[in-house]
């Protein structure tokens, strides 16, 4: 077997143990920094050990060294950011996408849309938030 079929199996035996794991849920700035990493060096072979090299030192030096687009990744451990390069990840929605999908969901049972509906306005006004598609 070729260096280059050896690769391609060992990429697909991945992608297939990628599907039956669960995947990490991550912010969306860390899923956005993860994306543009792999986006730069996906040609190279090995960049996510190199991945996670880079991380393990940074993450060791408190990040002090760091450029600004990595702070994201400050609280991300290096077996995290293995997890989450071996299971895959997915973005985790922040509060107000969960506010704009409960505020958009068909009625439920108990509440009448109408009602859910103002209920979460008034919340929204009461708090001072706007979010867009909701009162904004």
């Amino acid at each position: 077997m070729s260096v280059r079929e050896h690769d391609e199996q060992i990429t697909t035996e991945l992608q297939q143990l990628r599907k039956s794991i669960e995947k990490v849920k991550v912010s969306r700035e860390v899923a956005d920094f993860v994306k543009a990493y792999e986006n730069n060096v996906a040609s190279c072979n090995g960049w996510e050990d190199d991945f996670i090299y880079q991380h393990s030192q940074s993450w060791i030096e408190g990040f002090e060294k760091s450029k600004e687009e990595s702070l994201c990744m400050k609280n991300i451990s290096p077996f995290e950011l293995s997890c989450i390069l071996v299971k895959g990840y997915e973005v985790e929605q922040t509060p107000e996408e969960n506010l704009l999908d409960y505020y958009n969901a068909p009625e439920a049972n108990v509440i009448r849309y109408e009602e859910k509906t103002r209920i979460v306005e008034i919340t929204l006004e009461i708090l001072g938030i706007k979010i867009k598609g909701v009162n904004e």
